[in-house]
């Protein structure tokens, strides 16, 4: 998080995804946001007492709607909607080839995917690691 913080002053909240999006009130977040999560999805014992563990973290990316991204809207709308494929890069280009300062094996990005919401915008962001636990 503090990678991102540093490196994407665009985004206006970055924290722990604790289901903030899906509340059925008004998201207790500021847009855009990044929401983190971790999970081990691969775990191998590799040495005594150590594990070599395949890590993925999700990141929930997202973004008010700011108006219309069609034709047929003003040029400069559409510009201001499609803004949000810059954050997106802006993210990518923090977290693909870093390691944490030697902490983790380089991350590399899997996927970013949309999810189909009327309210707001996101992105699913899923980056991949190995390290020894």
């Amino acid at each position: 998080m503090d990678r991102l913080e540093e490196s994407v002053p665009e985004l206006q909240w970055i924290g722990i995804d604790e289901g903030q999006l899906n509340s059925p009130e008004r998201p207790a977040v500021a847009f855009p946001c990044c929401l983190a999560d971790m999970a081990y999805v691969q775990c191998d014992d590799y040495k005594e007492a150590l594990q070599r563990v395949r890590g993925q973290i999700t990141l929930r990316v997202a973004f008010k709607r700011l108006g219309s991204t069609n034709t047929a809207a003003p040029r400069a709308v559409r510009s201001r909607s499609m803004g949000d494929y810059s954050t997106l890069q802006a993210i990518h280009k923090a977290l693909q080839w870093w390691d944490g300062n030697g902490m983790f094996g380089k991350l590399r990005r899997l996927s970013v995917r949309p999810e189909r919401r009327s309210d707001l915008r996101v992105f699913v962001m899923v980056y991949e690691t190995m390290f020894a636990d």
